[in-house]
């Protein structure tokens, strides 16, 4: 039973890894003075298949 646990452990943990590789981005965070917020947080995703030389779209989201 343990030998069957430990490789259910191994195989979750290759899935978890991969999984990671496959969704991963860049995150940029910082502040910006805003009206009546001096510490307004705005935060940039970019995901690892980007390419400049490729249009894409843009959004934006308040992080309030």
């Amino acid at each position: 039973m343990k030998k069957l646990y430990s490789i259910l452990l191994f195989i979750l943990a290759v899935y978890a890894m991969s999984s990671d590789l496959a969704v991963a981005q860049v995150t940029l965070d910082s502040f910006f003075p805003f009206q009546t917020e001096p510490m307004k947080k705005y935060s940039l995703y970019i995901p690892a298949t980007y390419a400049e030389s490729a249009p894409s779209l843009g959004k934006l989201q308040d992080m309030a």
